[in-house]
């Protein structure tokens, strides 16, 4: 096993009342977004974009903090310090037009899975990490965003949640 893939391995287990997920994070303006999305789908792609926004693309965590959520990325690979409340969860993938359609929390929390480091070797943990996520989807808006890549689809992503 690679220290990277032991890296991965380790990080579900070594957070408390959070999760760590593959994703990016943008920030502006104290609000934090989780941008979520398979390789490919456009993490890179909007950190390319909006660099000043920009606090990583690759392992991101999500962490209860009282009464909210907050998000930041971790030093791995090329994340920057910077941490922000959470105002948002983005599942990312490339279209014509910057749109966003929300999603309820059961199909967020379905959507969001794939990209979340589970402790999957431990029972208690795992039941730990699926509590949290729900508690997520329940109190964070989740959208679908379909984006064209230009710095534009900022507009969309910031837009307060109606």
């Amino acid at each position: 096993m690679t220290f990277e893939a032991l890296f991965l391995h380790v990080v579900p287990y070594a957070l408390v009342d959070a999760l760590a997920f593959h994703a990016a994070v943008l920030a502006g303006d104290g609000r934090g977004f989780l941008c979520v999305g398979a390789s490919g789908a456009g993490k890179s792609t909007l950190v390319g974009l909006l660099p000043e926004r920009a606090l990583g693309d690759e392992l991101s965590v999500v962490k209860r903090a009282e009464d909210r959520f907050t998000v930041m990325a971790t030093p791995y690979r090329q994340g920057r310090r910077g941490e922000a409340r959470l105002a948002a969860i983005y599942l990312l993938s490339h279209g014509p037009t910057n749109r966003r359609t929300a999603l309820p929390p059961a199909p967020a929390a379905q959507a969001l899975t794939p990209q979340l480091f589970w402790p999957l070797d431990d029972a208690v943990a795992t039941q730990r990490t699926l509590a949290l996520l729900g508690e997520l989807v329940e109190r964070v808006p989740v959208w679908r965003l379909s984006f064209v890549p230009t710095p534009e689809v900022w507009d969309v992503i910031a837009a307060e949640t109606p």
